[in-house]
């Protein structure tokens, strides 16, 4: 079959880390790789981007490795997801998720947590049809079990509905986000022992709506933001500057009723910064310099601009290549004439919404 292969990949939100394992020339060509997306996590909800909720293992991650300042998401998680995993933004039955590549070459590859893909992704890419073992919900469940037994969507294990009964966890309540890693750490014993190189998705929902947590997390802390969304606001901000993750002379943005994003403007399904930037980290000890960021370049899950020949790689069809040509020619004359301006971005988007279809 005639794959369209991605050929750009980087990392979503929260935590994305390649954790390498390795003990010689031989095992350094394939690391191991720990995949880690979390819904809804604004740019700031990490202590390592400036903010005053404990996480300090992903802090350590961050500080050991990179930082990425500019990385963009769909805005959305079920547009984000279905990128990450193909790398197009929009395809079809030629569609192909990563993790079969990966398998193909010989990982063991696991996912654990939430599946949500956009109505174009083939069921061809789903976790069941590409890992050794996945557990998986759809879009968004309850975290602990309903007084019914009966959860709005079920859980998925390895291809079959099945109970919080039938699922591994090790502490009581049941709660999903603990049962995805005490299923994910189950899981790596077998490719550790055989020495097989392996991929690990962790798909976390925390931040995502109902908002479930366990009793000793909310009384952490309970009282903490009394002080309001403002102040909130200012502090991170001022952690970021200290952080060096926001330059000096950045402003913050006109007052806003969600603290996650901070210092941008609005939030999750806004176009807007606060709605597309996330935060984004990688920790690879052998190849990346410790307390690195990247705050030059921009990058995104996946960059058509860099491969004008991918449109038409991903639909088969010389036309899409044509119209990205001219939109990149229309791009650079409208900043020859307006510069970065308003002006520039909305004739660029007009002349998207003309040709897109």
């Amino acid at each position: 079959m005639n794959y369209a292969i991605p050929k750009t990949m980087a990392f979503l939100t929260l935590s994305a880390g390649i954790v390498s394992c390795s003990q010689n020339a031989e095992e350094a060509s394939r690391p191991n790789i720990i995949l880690i997306m979390s819904d809804d996590a604004g740019y700031s909800d990490v202590g390592c981007f400036g903010s005053e909720i404990s996480t300090p293992n992903i802090d350590k991650l961050g500080y050991e490795g990179i930082r990425f300042s500019r990385f963009y998401s769909g805005a959305k998680c079920e547009p984000s997801r279905s990128s990450l995993f193909t790398g197009l933004y929009q395809g079809g039955e030629r569609a192909v998720n990563l993790v079969k590549i990966l398998r193909d070459q010989g990982y063991y590859t696991v996912h654990a947590g939430k599946e949500h893909f956009m109505s174009w992704v083939p069921e061809s890419v789903y976790a069941a049809k590409v890992n050794d073992q996945s557990l998986t919900f759809w879009a968004t469940t309850e975290y602990f079990e309903p007084p019914s037994g009966e959860f709005v969507r079920p859980f998925i294990l390895n291809g079959k509905e099945v109970g919080i009964d039938q699922i591994y966890h090790e502490k009581k309540p049941f709660h999903k986000e603990d049962a995805a890693t005490d299923n994910a750490i189950r899981w790596l014993d077998k490719p550790i022992s055989r020495h097989q190189p392996f991929f690990l998705f962790l798909g976390y929902h925390a931040p995502h709506y109902p908002l479930q947590a366990r009793p000793e997390d909310i009384e952490k802390y309970r009282g903490k933001y009394l002080m309001g969304w403002d102040r909130i606001r200012e502090e991170r901000f001022a952690r970021q500057k200290e952080l060096g993750l926001i330059p000096e002379w950045v402003e913050l943005s006109p007052p806003s009723s969600n603290a996650c994003n901070t210092p941008f403007r609005f939030f999750k399904q806004f176009g807007h910064e606060g709605g597309a930037l996330v935060h984004a980290l990688m920790w690879w000890p052998s190849m990346i310099e410790a307390g690195s960021i990247n705050d030059v370049d921009e990058w995104e899950m996946y960059d058509l601009y860099e491969d004008p020949d991918e449109m038409n790689s991903i639909y088969g069809d010389p036309a899409y290549s044509e119209i990205q040509a001219m939109l990149h020619k229309r791009l650079e004359e409208l900043r020859r004439q307006h510069g970065d301006s308003d002006e520039l971005t909305q004739g660029f988007l007009q002349d998207y919404l003309n040709n897109r279809n």
